[in-house]
């Protein structure tokens, strides 16, 4: 089973949720499915004075960029997922001017096309044709091995819809059993 892997923006009553995006991080870099540069800078955040200070696992951000903690890449290490980079990340405490530089910004590359359009809910841009939402849908399971030579990834962008993660169900049961925090999985079939 697939699933779309988020950051719980419910839970910020007990986490840091940053609604800022830092200056110049280019989202589409991140959502396009392949490699970046080695040397990008550190992306800096600061923590919002509207919410606890306290950091999760997955950091809760509006933007979605995945930014993980030190357990959660274990967690990565653990299941030998190796289609991704990890990027210096620097996170200021609003309140006491500390700075944790133990988290890192992931990019994953590999972006599938494996979208069922027979069973999904789209709607697409008037202009351009592009999918602009997409909701309640299957992953072609034939096309994510053919992708892969056989072997399901663990983690991989969907190439129609390059802003959705997913994940297979080995790596949600996984960050399940460790205890990981801010992270969200829905199966794509119940995805709204």
């Amino acid at each position: 089973m697939y699933y779309v892997w988020e950051s719980d923006a419910k839970l910020t009553d007990s986490f840091s949720y940053f609604k800022k995006k830092p200056a110049g991080l280019d989202m589409a870099m991140w959502e396009s499915g392949k490699k970046i540069s080695d040397d990008l800078q550190v992306i800096e955040f600061i923590t919002d004075d509207a919410y606890p200070t306290v950091l999760s696992d997955l950091l809760l951000t509006e933007f979605e960029l995945h930014v993980l903690s030190p357990r959660l890449i274990q967690v990565f290490s653990s299941l030998a997922i190796e289609n991704t980079q990890l990027f210096p990340m620097r996170i200021k405490n609003h309140e006491t001017g500390e700075t944790n530089d133990n988290y890192k910004a992931l990019n994953v590359i590999g972006a599938i096309d494996c979208l069922d359009l027979d069973h999904a809910e789209i709607a697409r841009s008037r202009r351009s044709g592009n999918l602009i939402e997409l909701e309640r849908y299957k992953i072609i399971e034939e096309n994510v091995l053919s992708y892969s030579s056989g072997e399901a990834p663990l983690l991989f962008r969907l190439g129609e819809f390059n802003w959705h993660l997913i994940v297979e169900e080995r790596f949600k049961e996984e960050c399940e059993s460790e205890g990981i925090t801010g992270c969200k999985f829905t199966p794509t079939e119940d995805y709204v």
